[in-house]
């Protein structure tokens, strides 16, 4: 499972990067485990 979140990890530091932010606020707890599992 870890693959798939680090794909998806990707992906969002991939849409920051392409939108010229540096980061992005991730609060909801759902969004969290999408990301990061658990």
């Amino acid at each position: 499972m870890s693959e798939v979140h680090a794909v998806r990890r990707g992906l969002l530091r991939d849409r920051c990067a392409a939108a010229g932010s540096a980061a992005a606020l991730v609060s909801r707890p759902a969004n969290v485990r999408y990301l990061a599992g658990g």
